[in-house]
C-alpha cells in the first residue's frame, strides 16, 4: 500500500511497526511509552527519507493523547491514517490474572484505543480523510 504524501499516527511504534508506514511514503508520527526505541524508530524513518517525528504518550492519559494528535496535526497540517497499536497483556492465563493487571489491561487495549479515535476521527473529518 502507497502512502506517499500522506500523515500516520502510529502508537505503540516503539517495535518498529512505523517503519512500515514511512517505507510506503507516509510521513509519521510514532508515539510510545519506550522513549529510546520510539526515537530509534523515527531516526529509521527518516534515515530511508520520509519525515518523522516522535512523542512519548501514554495512551491512558486524556491529555497526552490530545496533544499528540494536535502536534501531529500542527506539525504536518492534517491526519491521513492511524495505527493504534499500544496495548498490554499481562498473563497469558486469566486465572493469574490480578484485577489491578486486569484494569491496566483495560485502561490501555481498551480505553487507550477509545481516547486515541476520539481525538484521531475528530481531526480527520475537520480535513476529510
Amino acid at each position: 500500500m502507497e502512502f506517499g504524501g500522506r500523515v500516520a499516527l502510529v502508537t505503540g511504534t516503539s517495535s518498529g511497526i512505523g517503519q512500515a508506514f514511512g517505507l510506503a511514503g507516509a510521513r509519521v508520527a510514532v508515539a510510545a511509552r519506550r522513549e529510546e526505541e520510539g526515537e530509534q524508530t523515527a531516526a529509521l524513518i527518516r534515515d530511508r527519507g520520509t519525515d518523522a517525528f516522535f512523542v512519548k504518550c501514554d495512551v491512558t492519559d486524556p491529555k497526552e493523547v490530545e496533544r499528540l494528535v494536535a502536534e501531529t496535526v500542527r506539525r504536518y497540517g492534517r491526519l491521513d491514517a492511524c495505527c493504534n497499536n499500544a496495548g498490554v497483556l499481562k498473563s497469558s492465563s486469566v486465572v493469574n490474572l490480578d484485577r489491578d493487571d486486569w484494569d491496566q489491561v483495560l485502561d490501555v487495549n481498551l480505553k487507550g484505543m477509545w481516547l486515541y479515535l476520539k481525538y484521531e476521527i475528530s481531526q480527520m473529518l475537520i480535513h476529510g480523510t
